[in-house]
């Protein structure tokens, strides 16, 4: 029974890893304060998730935020304040396309603060899920938190 479990287990963490390949990553960067404005596509105030636990803790939220129609936009603004205190934590938006296509991928520290990241929209309606792991690679004995809020997708003609 237990032979069992661990290989189903074994199946679960490694679809997890390789349901999003390298290759299909699109990641913005942060340094578009120039483009402002767009249509507000969807806006999720307030405190979407947090995630709290120990330097063993591997821990894994998904989220459907929305299914968006971006046929009519050549980029995305994606807006969010984050926050974090574990090395490998990471946040990841992305839409599903013959596998998972990450529009933005942050890792690490890097999460912390307000963020504002313009990446090139797909031309098609799609469902967007966002995707947040809790994970330290130091153990300190301390509890580590990911929090993500106030969520917006703009869409730039």
């Amino acid at each position: 029974m237990l032979k069992k479990l661990l290989i189903v287990w074994g199946i679960v963490l490694s679809g997890m890893f390789i349901g999003c390949s390298e290759s299909d990553t699109i990641t913005g960067g942060e340094n578009n304060s120039g483009l402002t404005g767009g249509d507000l596509l969807y806006e999720k105030p307030g405190l979407l998730d947090s995630l709290n636990g120990t330097c063993s803790s591997y821990l894994v939220r998904n989220f459907f935020l929305d299914t968006l129609d971006m046929t009519a936009y050549s980029r995305l603004r994606i807006e969010f304040t984050g926050m974090t205190d574990g090395d490998r934590s990471n946040v990841i938006m992305y839409y599903i396309d013959n596998g998972a296509v990450n529009l933005v991928e942050l890792e690490g520290l890097v999460i912390n603060g307000n963020k504002m990241i313009v990446v090139n929209a797909p031309d098609k309606m799609t469902d967007v899920h966002f995707r947040m792991l809790l994970f330290a690679s130091i153990c300190t004995g301390q509890y580590y938190n990911l929090t993500v809020r106030d969520v917006k997708i703009y869409g730039i003609e």
